[in-house]
């Protein structure tokens, strides 16, 4: 199993429904389908969802669930990119997210803007984040 940050900027592409998923993923993980721009993600694949643009960091984390497929880019631009099928089991408000400034603090090794979805976090990068997560969330809840 691999960890991957999926990305996510407000400024491209609204997520509309953000606060009922939010309420929706204390109950039972919340099912979506995401772009990535990579085939070297799948099944079992640990996601962590990296906001970029403005109030940047961490807002959900969850599971990869399918390998990638291609689809109908999102942005309507009529070219096709891939997409998996994710399961957040965490999502944030903005206001909770887990800072980018505390990211590059504590997890330096990662490259914390990268352009696309789909990148790798490689050990023991993967396992610091992890911790820091969950350290970041019983703080939050």
């Amino acid at each position: 199993m691999s960890t991957v940050l999926l990305t996510w900027n407000p400024d491209k592409w609204a997520w509309d429904d953000h606060d009922e998923e939010i309420e929706q993923a204390q109950k039972a993980p919340v099912a979506m389908n995401w772009s990535v721009a990579t085939q070297a993600v799948g099944p079992g694949d640990r996601a962590f969802l990296l906001r970029q643009g403005r109030e940047r960091g961490i807002v959900a984390s969850g599971h990869i669930r399918s390998a990638p497929s291609p689809g109908a880019h999102w942005d309507g631009s009529g070219t096709t990119t891939e997409y998996v099928d994710v399961e957040f089991d965490v999502i944030l408000s903005v206001e909770e997210r887990l800072p980018i400034e505390v990211l590059q603090q504590r997890v330096k090794s990662v490259h914390w803007t990268p352009q696309q979805s789909g990148t790798k976090v490689r050990p023991p990068a993967d396992d610091e984040l992890e911790e820091l997560w969950r350290e970041h969330l019983a703080q939050v809840r």
